[in-house]
């Protein structure tokens, strides 16, 4: 009875033992369950969702394409999402002149090139190039501007060619006289010195590109009318330069007699031949007028009033220079009676041109005076004058 009282007393405490290592274990089991549920939630805190982007980063284009013609532009975009690039160009009213598209993948940053073709009757000048990118919930949008170029027949671009030589001919005639942007060619006057061989290319060179145009057009059509409308203006214009350079040389002629006349120098016929020429290419200019119907330049009409007013006042001063010449051989070789003679009625000539270039009115245009003209007149008044007091004065000893 001992000894199994004490089997079972062990038994019991072994039992025992088991249970309480059993209890342990259990409780540190529960504390691993705990760890595993923590680090469980910190792996599912950690995670995100991919933020959705779709913009345009750059767009290339050519700045300028010509009517009836292709072209490529190459769109960069970024987009994380399958999207669609869209390329429009439109006119100034908002108009769709060309459109294309191409789609992208969601894969990041990539580039589409994407194809436009221009109606052969779209307007020329500035147009807005406009790309849009969509994934059909966000979209972006980016412009640039672009050129649409006409495209010209060939009598067309030598039309053209030769209309900028005529409008370079008349800024650059314009110029001699006045460097202000509003310069016409009413201020260039004979006193300017006029450089006649390098404006002249400009007209040849446009006479060139007309004859030209005109094989490229039929008779009878508008093309065809609108070439000779300009050539007729280029001839004018030819003859307008040829009279002012030869009207600039009779007064630069008309300076150096001037100093002949005060050094006993003989008077020059040549500026009698010059002045001829500046007459007659005068007339010429004047005869193409009454039929010219002008393109580019202005103010013909005035400028033929200005040249005959010039001619007139150049003509009556050189109307004068032979009587005042032989009065101041007469004066030095003492006959005073005819020197007097001769100068009074030159004296009385320059005062009338002095008169002529002082009204402005009659002297286009009509809100200046040539002063330089103005000046060189009075200088010869001066001389006349000098001449027939001092013959008058010693007619009066004589006697």
């Amino acid at each position: 009875m001992r000894r199994r009282s004490l089997l079972t007393a062990g038994a019991i405490f072994a039992l025992s033992g088991c249970t309480s290592d059993s209890s342990e274990n259990g409780e540190t089991s529960n504390d691993d369950a705990d760890v595993s549920n923590e680090n469980n939630q910190s792996v599912s805190g950690e995670s995100t969702v991919d933020e959705t982007v779709t913009e345009i980063v750059d767009i290339s284009a050519p700045s300028t394409v010509e009517q009836g013609g292709s072209f490529d532009i190459d769109v960069t975009v970024s987009a994380t999402s399958s999207s669609t690039v869209t390329a429009q160009l439109l006119d100034g009213d908002g108009g769709v002149i060309a459109e294309g598209s191409s789609d992208v993948d969601g894969d990041g940053e990539t580039t589409v090139t994407v194809s436009l073709s221009i109606p052969r009757d779209a307007a020329s000048g500035n147009s807005t190039l406009t790309a849009t990118v969509d994934d059909g919930s966000t979209s972006d949008e980016s412009t640039v501007t672009i050129a649409i170029a006409e495209v010209l027949e060939d009598w067309q671009r030598y039309y053209r060619d030769a209309e900028e030589n005529v409008r370079q001919f008349l800024n650059d005639f314009s110029a001699v006289g006045s460097d202000s942007e509003d310069a016409t060619i009413l201020d260039t006057t004979l006193t300017d010195e006029f450089p006649s061989s390098r404006l002249s290319r400009y007209l040849a060179e446009a006479d060139s590109l007309l004859g030209d145009a005109r094989l490229e057009t039929s008779p009878g059509t508008s093309s065809r009318k609108r070439i000779e409308r300009l050539r007729n203006e280029t001839t004018a214009l030819q003859s307008l330069s040829d009279c002012q350079d030869s009207s600039s040389e009779a007064y630069s002629l008309l300076e150096d007699t001037l100093e002949e006349y005060r050094n006993d120098g003989n008077l020059n016929s040549e500026i009698d031949r010059v002045y001829t020429e500046a007459q007659d290419e005068f007339d010429e200019f004047t005869n193409l007028l009454s039929d010219l119907n002008p393109i580019v330049g202005s103010h013909y009409e005035e400028k033929a009033d200005q040249l005959d007013s010039e001619l007139d006042v150049l003509d009556r001063i050189i109307g004068a220079l032979a009587p005042l010449f032989s009065a101041r051989d007469a004066y030095e070789s003492e006959f005073y009676g005819l020197a007097f003679d001769r100068a009074q009625p030159a004296r009385q000539d320059f005062e009338d041109a002095v008169e002529d270039l002082e009204d402005a009115e009659a002297y286009p245009p009509t809100d200046q005076v040539n002063q330089e003209f103005l000046d060189l007149a009075e200088e010869w008044v001066d001389e006349a004058d000098e001449i027939e007091r001092s013959s008058s004065g010693r007619q009066t000893e004589d006697e």
